[in-house]
């Protein structure tokens, strides 16, 4: 006998299958967006010790979630200017997640030159 609250409906190869009802669980909320960074180099922090430069942004979501959501970011767009090959590494600042927003930080090796950078993000309560 199914559970309380579940469907029931039947797959083509003829096993039933019991699903639980949508009503039963909380429905996850979302929010994402994207960070241009299109700042000179002056705006990017040199950091001698880990011969890297990097840029760090603080994210607000439109609007706060009941606890911190699961956050996710990946690299959507790089344009480098003419300089040293470079790398350009995009996360989220661990320890930075609330409610109502997140840090997220740009890196690359010191003396490449970025011209511009764009990042994806996705959150997401559970």
């Amino acid at each position: 006998m199914p559970a309380p609250n579940a469907c029931r409906r039947r797959a083509s190869s003829g096993l039933d299958l019991t699903l639980l009802s949508a009503l039963t669980a909380p429905i996850p909320r979302t929010c994402h967006g994207e960070l241009e960074v299109a700042e000179p180099s002056s705006a990017w922090t040199l950091d001698p010790s880990a011969e890297q430069c990097h840029y760090t942004a603080r994210v607000a979501f439109s609007e706060s979630f009941a606890a911190p959501p699961h956050v996710v970011a990946g690299l959507s767009a790089l344009e480098l200017g003419n300089g040293p090959a470079a790398r350009l590494e995009v996360w989220i600042v661990p320890g930075t997640v609330s409610r109502s927003g997140f840090t997220i930080r740009f890196a690359t090796k010191a003396g490449a030159s970025v011209e511009s950078a764009a990042a994806f993000w996705l959150a997401m309560s559970v």
